[in-house]
């Protein structure tokens, strides 16, 4: 069982150094991202999450807007509206929205 709980948590740990130093402007971003693919396999959450940060790295929009796609699948609404602000471009405005829906409030990006 400890095997598959830490397992499990690896997929997370990646997905999220990987995101953070993308976000970051961190000089390894990118190996950190191509690193983490192996170890997500199989994971459609956390591939996504890994898809949102290649997208930012790349400022690729289409890429950004099939990550949100796929959290959407995945049923992860947070993430969907989370990418839909970060992807800005007039999509800012549905990530907004997308968090009222969710009961948050809506939240400054710079």
């Amino acid at each position: 069982m400890w095997k598959w709980v830490c397992w499990v948590w690896l997929h997370w740990y990646v997905a999220l150094r990987a995101e953070a130093s993308v976000l970051a402007g961190h000089p390894d971003a990118r190996a950190r991202v191509d690193a983490a693919r192996s170890v997500v396999v199989g994971n459609p959450v956390a591939t996504a999450q890994l898809d949102r940060a290649q997208a930012l790295l790349d400022d690729d929009l289409t890429r950004q807007l099939a990550a949100a796609r796929a959290f959407d699948a995945a049923g992860c609404r947070y993430q969907s509206a989370r990418t839909l602000l970060l992807a800005r471009s007039g999509h800012a405005a549905a990530g907004t929205a997308a968090l009222a829906d969710l009961g948050l409030a809506p939240v400054a990006v710079g």
